[in-house]
């Protein structure tokens, strides 16, 4: 048979490896890079099963699919699972290939009783498109899925240029009255302190665990992320902190003290993150998902108002949902 199904289950360690091969392809790739599993599993906790699997189509690798699943609910650390296609042969091999691992996740779906699910995956590509039909008729609801980055291939010059116009007066602005520093290494632990504290007081509430903020200080102390800190006489009055997924740097956090001032103070430390990101030989800066369309907020128009007068390159894909009619008993609807 030209179709095998490979489950992560049968050698966690080599399909562990080659998936960590395929991150730069994955639409969000943080929660499915080695310093995502630490920085997740800490902020929210082990999954109860990992059933990822790979779909081989004449002895190479055509599909894989990284899932979890927690309280009944298919992702991936409460974040869209990835389907990845890898094979570029025949259409009729790779719609073969399709139809084995849709068949494989309605199996997965079945056993593991499961209520919720999303998954993201590739544009389709014409209207009969296989996944597309397949997720269709699986109940799931396709959305399109869009994500704001900025290629640190450029010279920085080049990619500062392109930043909206109005963004590089307030990144002026930030350089000439913010004392700015980026942190990474042994002496970052510090530093996360006062930013742990400037972002409880800036949200007026602790959103972390410290397990959370642990595992976040080992990565930058592994230099596999960066914290930038702006002050302003002596007050720590802003912080942004990068975490990175191979050669992918993606923005994570920020806090912010914007009533201090009537020019907005983010700006400045964005450019600098995206900036130390290329100095540490990221090739890719995501900014991060862009909602819009009729189903967003205007709060969450704002966010991708932000986000793209940085992240002018829009990468994206489809993400699909599932959300079972079914009724949860009411225990879980108490957590």
């Amino acid at each position: 048979m030209s179709v095998r199904l490979v489950p992560r289950a049968a050698d966690q360690a080599a399909f562990d490896a080659i998936a960590s091969e395929l991150i730069a392809g994955m639409l969000r790739p943080l929660p499915f890079s080695s310093a995502g599993r630490l920085y997740y599993e800490a902020t929210v906790g082990l999954p109860e099963t990992e059933p990822s699997f790979m779909i081989l189509q004449s002895g190479e690798p055509a599909i894989i699919v990284l899932c979890d699943v927690v309280q009944r609910r298919l992702g991936r650390f409460g974040q869209p699972a990835t389907w990845l296609e890898l094979w570029s042969g025949q259409k009729d091999k790779m719609d073969e290939a399709r139809s084995h691992g849709l068949g494989e996740l309605k199996r997965l779906m079945t056993v593991h009783s499961i209520l919720e699910a999303e998954i993201t995956g590739p544009l389709p590509v014409a209207s009969g498109d296989r996944l597309l039909s397949g997720f269709l008729a699986l109940g799931f609801e396709p959305e399109t899925a869009a994500v704001a980055s900025v290629d640190l291939m450029q010279p920085i010059d080049v990619i500062e240029k392109s930043y909206r116009s109005r963004f590089r007066s307030h990144i002026r602005w930030g350089r000439a009255n913010l004392s700015i520093a980026t942190i990474s290494g042994p002496e970052a632990t510090g530093a996360l302190d006062l930013y742990r504290l400037l972002h409880a007081d800036v949200a007026g509430r602790v959103t972390r665990g410290p397990e959370s903020w642990r595992s976040t200080g080992v990565l930058l102390e592994c230099k596999q992320g960066r914290l930038v800190l702006a002050s302003a006489e002596g007050i720590l009055v802003g912080g942004l902190l990068v975490l990175d997924a191979g050669g992918t740097a993606y923005y994570a956090s920020g806090a912010y003290r914007r009533e201090m001032f009537a020019n907005p103070i983010s700006h400045a430390l964005m450019a600098e993150a995206i900036a130390a990101s290329q100095i540490a030989g990221r090739t890719r800066f995501d900014v991060g998902d862009v909602l819009l369309g009729r189903s967003a907020s205007e709060k969450e128009r704002n966010i991708a108002h932000f986000k793209r007068g940085f992240g002018a390159n829009i990468r994206a894909g489809m993400t699909y949902r599932l959300s079972s009619a079914i009724e949860k008993p009411a225990k879980e609807k108490e957590l």
